[in-house]
């Protein structure tokens, strides 16, 4: 007998196993220099992680998402008799509604996935809320321009401010009009 180690291999079946299995039975290969090597599986490649947030319809309905939760927030405040917050729904344009519709449409092209339609609701959102601002900046000039006695006028002009809500509401559609633009990630 040889020092080196004997090798079994499986090489019949023998049926009849009482749970329809194939019972197998080994016999001697031979020394281990005979012994067949393992083979490996070629590795696929890998693949780089990527996050989810900053896809096409990540981006998509975070601008949609930010953009609805901009229209909620105050967007000028009026200090002259207490201090009055109001957002896009406060007031005679109502432009919130549109700016949630709009969202809501953004949404929905993310879902169907026609994210280049986000360029023309981006488009929109942006159309109204710079005539929101302009309508914002005439109430302003209004009230300086007015002939309320004591210097009320100017009073009243200086207390009209802008609130954080503009700065979510822009950041809203320039993530809205990035992403028509954007390459694909996933």
């Amino acid at each position: 007998m040889s020092d080196t180690p004997k090798f079994y291999t499986t090489e019949g079946t023998k049926e009849g196993s009482p749970y329809d299995e194939p019972l197998t039975y080994s016999k001697p290969l031979g020394d281990a220099s005979q012994a067949p090597q393992p083979q490996t599986a070629p590795r696929a490649p890998q693949q780089p992680v990527q996050s989810v947030a900053f896809t096409k319809v990540g981006t998509g309905y975070v601008s949609a998402a930010l953009l609805a939760v901009g229209s909620f927030c105050p967007v000028v405040s009026i200090s002259f008799i207490g201090n009055i917050n109001a957002n896009l729904f406060s007031g005679k344009g109502n432009i919130g509604y549109i700016l949630v519709g709009l969202a809501t449409l953004a949404s929905v092209f993310c879902w169907i996935d026609r994210r280049r339609l986000l360029l023309g609701t981006g488009l929109a959102a942006l159309g109204a809320s710079i005539y929101q601002l302009m309508q914002y900046r005439s109430m302003q000039a209004d009230f300086a321009s007015s002939n309320a006695p004591f210097g009320l006028g100017e009073a009243m002009a200086s207390s009209v401010q802008l609130q954080w809500g503009w700065i979510v509401i822009f950041i809203a559609i320039a993530l809205m009009l990035y992403t028509p633009f954007s390459k694909r990630h996933a």
